[in-house]
């Protein structure tokens, strides 16, 4: 399968990590800040919606990125970790030149996210954790039912799809919309099994960000869906309560894929936050 034509290749140490910037445009407006997302497990950069990234993109910098391993980004066989994808990350705000950047982070990558603002807080400007944990023992994991169902890949692409809506919306809005998949964009970078399995092996080993959280200055907005079963939505509020410069904005009726649901809204309180 050949790349997307807006693919950027960064070299991060001895990796290559693709990205796209600015949708088509392909370069960063220097007048402008960045925001850069961080997808979550199992997650490709073109899985970001559009309908969510245009209003953003209309006034800021985005940069989107694959992780190592993901799409056609590269990797070299070292054992993944948290802290292994957030110094990728620090390495390609860097390469790119980037001051101040700003982060959006998605379940895992909300875990990225954090460990790049305490690791790196130079380079790292404001943060917006999206349906986001703490991890580690502090946090409040969804139960073995929906844990099992998240890191299954058996089956045939439409069952694996399908579990995957179930894990993303609420059920009585998948009644109510219809037609979830009309909300997902279409994927056609390569994914890799053995990649994802490595990625969930270190969800729950990752040691977290709790004992730590003090020391994110950053200001910050905790987006949670009151009905996400993944990261349930009293994640949000350990993490409000412990990062001094936040606020937690709930989704009602919200699942872990809320900005699917309401991508609208969604793009309109970060820019509000970024403002």
């Amino acid at each position: 399968m050949a790349p997307d034509y807006r693919l950027k290749k960064v070299r991060v140490n001895d990796i290559s990590l693709c990205c796209i910037i600015n949708g088509s445009k392909g370069s960063l407006d220097r007048d402008k800040q960045t925001l850069l997302f961080i997808t979550g497990y199992g997650g490709l950069m073109e899985m970001w919606p559009p309908s969510f990234l245009e209003p953003i993109e209309k006034q800021y910098n985005t940069v989107l990125f694959d992780n190592r391993g993901m799409g056609f980004s590269t990797e070299n066989g070292l054992e993944f970790s948290i802290e292994l994808f957030s110094e990728d990350t620090s390495c390609l705000i860097e390469g790119l030149g980037i001051e101040g950047c700003n982060i959006a982070g998605w379940s895992m990558g909300a875990f990225i996210a954090q460990e790049t603002a305490l690791t790196r807080p130079e380079i790292t400007g404001r943060l917006v954790l999206l349906a986001a944990s703490c991890g580690g023992d502090k946090a409040l994991w969804p139960d073995e039912g929906v844990w099992n169902s998240l890191t299954d890949l058996s089956g045939t692409m439409d069952e694996r799809i399908s579990r995957m809506c179930c894990n993303l919306f609420p059920e009585k809005w998948l009644r109510d919309c219809g037609d979830a998949l009309s909300c997902l964009p279409e994927v056609k970078s390569p994914v890799k099994d053995s990649i994802i399995r490595r990625q969930s092996k270190i969800l729950k080993t990752y040691r977290g960000t709790y004992s730590r959280l003090s020391r994110i200055k950053n200001k910050t907005l905790i987006v949670a869906g009151t009905h996400d079963n993944i990261i349930p939505l009293e994640n949000a509020y350990i993490l409000g309560k412990a990062i001094k410069n936040s606020s937690v904005m709930e989704i009602n009726e919200g699942g872990h894929g809320f900005f699917y649901q309401y991508p609208d809204r969604i793009a309109r309180a970060i820019i509000d936050f970024l403002d």
